[in-house]
């Protein structure tokens, strides 16, 4: 734990953790958005061959 203090001022050491936990929730939400988006991709190619 020393270490990692080392690298981190003690001023700082909220904002490293804000800062992780953002970075979680964006990495989530980007698989939501990624699985919604294949979806609607799939959609349409289907809406499309179903019309040739």
């Amino acid at each position: 734990m020393e270490e990692l203090m080392s690298y981190v001022k003690p001023e700082l050491l909220v904002t490293a953790i804000v800062l992780y936990f953002i970075g979680v929730w964006i990495k989530q939400t980007q698989g939501i958005l990624v699985a919604g988006l294949s979806t609607y991709v799939n959609q349409i190619l289907k809406q499309i061959r179903k019309n040739e």
